[in-house]
């Protein structure tokens, strides 16, 4: 019995953990479609890319 239990809590954390890392891959994905969107806006000049 005490395994069930456990196994059924480990199933729940892993959820859980599933959820967060979607959570923060869409958060990262967001932010690099704006940053992209900026860098097309307002490219950085050939100069600075050598460097």
């Amino acid at each position: 019995m005490d395994t069930t239990l456990e196994k059924t809590k480990d199933a729940e954390v892993e959820k859980a953990l599933a959820r967060k890392i979607e959570i923060i891959t869409a958060h990262f994905e967001k932010k690099s479609e704006k940053m992209r969107a900026l860098l097309e806006a307002y490219p950085v000049p050939e100069k600075l890319l050598k460097k």
